[in-house]
């Protein structure tokens, strides 16, 4: 095949894309895309994109790859897309795939190609568990890629994030290696300028102008970045300018990130300005900076975002400025949302719904009758919505609606029937309680019980719902309505089937031991707890009969707890000997029993003797009541039980109880003891634990807190950092800085959030201006540069916004 280049008249960019068969979907798009650069910014430049597959491949004799081979031959461009198949054997090759991608190796060695462009389809994580051959073969070629760096590659999520990266890639590429086409000066040797003046203002003309006088002359090896990174700069916005009909994100974050470390040298044009706004509101990889520039009036901001609201074709524009304007004016707001909602034309109806929802009125209601026959939006939100707007003014016309729905489409609303419960009358209640589904039902119960006539609640015992029952009962009990401990019991049976339908996904079961497994439906909410409903029962009792109930069974530790709960004088000694003892007295009773019932070398014996079970419920009800009759003298005992925790029947429940007390009273010496519950314990306790020492050793708070900023644990992080700021502690600027440079995003934010806190805009801006050359690091992360950048120079609604975001996702 003879080499194309020599046939071209104007300038042209061959591509080639290859790809296995998973993937048409994206071979589809990137001509669209491809066709579209040909319209508008390739056209402008003078170049042509030509873009060439296998399907372009014309018959031919001879073997099917070498054919398409000899397309490849002579492309300027190869972007290589792979997924889930690698694909087949070419003949020489593992699969044509692979044929292709070492064949533009070969011709960029040799410089007959100039880039190959990789990119991965993030696979599912199911098939990263078991990939198959085809997927393994790709995962394999991914890793010597990796390995051998010839090569770089970029993963893409699915399809619309594929036709935004290579519009990206493609107009990057065409602004920084075309841009020359679009004027030829003649210039003599003594007008050219190859590099910009080093304290000069870089203006969009002098730079664009720079880089053209350097490629005509062909000394752009001479061209500064800066001067290249700031014509790229005015080439995409005028590229935003121009093409009104198709507005994709344009900035690159390494492209404005560059520049904006030379901000005092650039000053922008206003339609720079609005592209590069435009790029910072659709930034969720917290990557782009560039506020600096945008002195945005207060009275102006509403316009401006109204401007993108209704002109704007990119959804996520449209999305992030409406939510901003809802912080600047809300009744702008509210006109924007709903016109975009009433708009048939309008692509985001469901995201613009739920930004509005929670603003509706009971004026909307017709509204909102009509809204649930519109396709673009979800009728379950829909109907959810009206839940909510109709609790406001007519909390019984709320549940009369949510009577009207499916079940399914009931289980979405049944969050939104909270206020409506509160509030609606006790009729309409009872009605919910005996017609609804089953978690509402539970819900409508819990709420409104004690407004319960006694006869509704006796009714409720005589239905076969097991939950209903119990919750019932806990208000009998409450009212002094006798209860006998046999029907306690009888109560407490799970029935053998569901009484309506499937348990819902939020009720769980209460603790059972691990050798009984109970059906998914056999579930408790987790306001049904019936030991609390036994303890309810049991309080009721004599101090005779509560102590012939204490025994090492299931439940003694229940008569236990109601024992001393309501006799503490009596019983304050023997407590804590038992907890010293760890229940020496009562487990030698139950072997003394078991032996004269069963013989000394009984199997019962000894499994009296390893009950963990048992005694860890005995620990937690007496380290409970411990922990409500404390005194100081007890801390030699707190400290004894946390040391030795008998071989795991501590739960963390025990363990953060006992926590909270040397908390209390205890002291340096104590620092060792509580540094073990941090490593190996679950969130509450690894807490506790961290905040014992804040308290106890108030000297290296400071260590402390920096230590744990940069825990794994989410919880200590943002548990911390409350600490710091709730407390006032001033953390050394140095370190601060310096986890400015953690490689954990979720710890650089942290800092920064501490930083937008505690440092006023000066140093904030100086710690914004020595970032990037902070001695030790020959590093530096975009999102610290693109975060201070929001909260320093943001306009006030718009920083409001970026502090709470940021906020949320350190503290909140």
């Amino acid at each position: 095949m003879e080499d194309r280049h020599q046939f071209r008249q104007r300038a042209v960019l061959s591509i080639f894309i290859a790809s296995p068969g998973d993937l048409q979907e994206e071979r589809r798009q990137t001509r669209q895309v491809v066709d579209r650069l040909n319209r508008h910014l390739a056209r402008n430049l003078g170049v042509t994109i030509e873009l060439i597959g296998w399907e372009d491949t014309l018959p031919g004799t001879g073997r099917p790859q070498e054919i398409i081979n000899k397309d490849l031959v002579g492309c300027d461009l190869l972007i290589g897309l792979l997924w889930k198949r690698w694909g087949t054997q070419s003949g020489k090759y593992s699969s044509g795939f692979e044929e292709e991608f070492e064949l533009a190796l070969d011709l960029k060695a040799k410089g007959q190609m100039k880039d190959i462009w990789l990119f991965f389809k993030n696979m599912p994580i199911e098939t990263l568990a078991d990939p198959g051959e085809q997927a393994r073969q790709v995962l394999e070629f991914r890793k010597q890629v990796e390995t051998k760096r010839e090569v770089l590659y970029q993963t893409f999520e699915n399809e619309m994030t594929w036709e935004r990266q290579l519009t990206d890639a493609l107009t990057d590429y065409l602004s920084i290696h075309f841009v020359h086409n679009v004027i030829t000066p003649e210039l003599g040797a003594e007008t050219m300028v190859v590099d910009d003046a080093p304290d000069g203002i870089l203006e969009a003309e002098t730079s664009v102008q720079t880089v053209l006088n350097g490629l005509s002359t062909n000394t752009h090896e001479k061209l500064s970045k800066l001067s290249i990174a700031r014509a790229h700069l005015a080439v995409q916005s005028l590229y935003y300018d121009s093409e009104p009909g198709y507005k994709t994100q344009l900035f690159q974050s390494h492209d404005l990130q560059y520049i904006y470390q030379n901000r005092s040298r650039i000053s922008l044009k206003l339609f720079e300005k609005l592209a590069v706004f435009r790029a910072l509101l659709t930034d969720t990889d917290d990557t782009k900076a560039g506020w600096f520039w945008q002195a945005i009036a207060p009275d102006k901001l509403p316009d401006l975002l109204v401007n993108l609201i209704q002109n704007d074709t990119l959804d996520e524009v449209k999305l992030v400025s409406l939510q901003i304007l809802n912080l600047v004016d809300s009744s702008l707001f509210d006109e924007q949302a709903r016109a975009l909602i009433i708009n048939e034309a309008a692509t985001i109806k469901q995201e613009v719904f739920e930004l509005l929802s929670d603003q509706f009125t009971q004026a909307d209601i017709d509204l909102l009758y009509s809204l649930l026959s519109i396709e673009d939006i979800r009728k379950r939100e829909v109907q959810a919505t009206l839940i909510r707007t109709l609790t406001k003014a007519d909390p019984d016309a709320a549940i009369n609606f949510y009577l009207t729905l499916t079940p399914s489409e009931r289980r979405y609303s049944e969050d939104e029937l909270d206020g409506a419960i509160s509030r609606a009358s006790i009729e309409k209640v009872q009605t919910l309680i005996e017609e609804g589904e089953d978690a509402i039902r539970f819900k409508a119960l819990e709420v409104r019980r004690k407004s319960l006539k006694m006869d509704f609640l006796l009714n409720l015992l005589r239905r076969n719902d097991y939950e209903l029952s119990i919750l019932a009962t806990f208000e009998l009990v409450s009212r002094g309505y006798p209860i006998q401990n046999d029907d306690l019991e009888k109560l407490l049976i799970r029935p053998a089937k569901p009484s309506v339908g499937t348990r819902p996904s939020y009720l769980y079961g209460y603790f059972t031991p691990s050798n009984v497994s109970l059906p998914s439906w056999q579930m408790l909410h987790s306001s049904i707890d019936e030991d609390a409903l036994r303890l309810a029962v049991y309080q009721g009792m004599s101090q005779e009969e509560l102590e012939k109930g204490v025994d090492w069974q299931t439940n003694g530790a229940l008569y236990y707890l109601a024992l001393i709960k309501k006799y503490y004088a009596d019983y304050r000694d023997i407590l804590r000997d038992d907890l010293t003892s760890r229940f020496a007295r009562l487990r030698g009773v139950e072997v003394e029993r078991l032996t004269t019932l069963f013989g000394p070398e009984s199997d019962f014996v000894n499994k009296a003797k390893k009950d963990t079970f048992v005694l860890g419920s005995f620990m937690r009800s007496a380290v409970n009541l411990l922990v409500a009759h404390y005194q100081p003298d007890d801390l030699p005992l707190v400290r004894n039980l946390l040391a030795s925790p008998d071989g795991g029947i501590y739960t963390n429940e025990i363990s953060t109880s006992l926590l909270s007390l040397i908390k209390q009273d205890g002291t340096l010496a104590d620092v060792e003891l509580v540094n073990r519950f941090i490593t190996d314990s679950t969130s509450d306790t690894r807490w506790a634990a961290v905040d014992t020492l804040l308290k106890i050793d108030p000297a290296h708070q400071v260590d402390y807190i920096l230590k744990f900023i940069t825990s794994e644990h989410t919880d200590l992080r943002r548990n911390v950092l409350a600490f710091a700021l709730n407390h006032s502690i001033n953390l050394p600027r140095e370190a601060v800085v310096n986890l400015l440079y953690n490689s954990e995003d979720s710890v650089r934010q942290s800092a920064l959030y501490y930083v937008s806190q505690r440092y006023t805009p000066q140093e904030q801006e100086q710690i914004l201006d020595q970032y990037p050359q902070s001695p030790g690091f020959n590093f530096y992360y975009y999102n610290v540069i693109t975060w201070l950048d929001r909260l320093l120079y943001a306009p006030q609604p718009i920083k409001q916004y970026y502090s709470q975001a940021l906020k949320h996702r350190v503290v909140a």
